[in-house]
């Protein structure tokens, strides 16, 4: 193997490495994103009734307000 050709493989090596780190990376901090929604999820739904009316939730409203957020309109009052 000739020495530009060395360093084309190497260069390509090197770019791939960085693509799978890059990859990687992007996959733990999606699951990382993941595990803190289904924890927040868990922690609302072990409240009480009272306790979500206080804060402006319905038990059926704990999914999409972890995973969706709400909108200002969305706030009773």
């Amino acid at each position: 193997m000739s020495h530009v050709a060395y360093q084309e493989y190497r260069g390509r090596s090197e770019v791939s490495l960085k693509g799978l780190f890059s990859a990687l990376s992007q996959f733990v901090g999606s699951l990382t994103r993941k595990v803190q929604l289904h924890r927040a999820e868990l922690h609302l739904a072990g409240m009480d009734d009272r306790m979500l009316n206080d804060i402006g939730l319905e038990r059926a409203d704990i999914h999409s307000a972890v995973y969706r957020g709400r909108r200002i309109s969305d706030y009773r009052y």
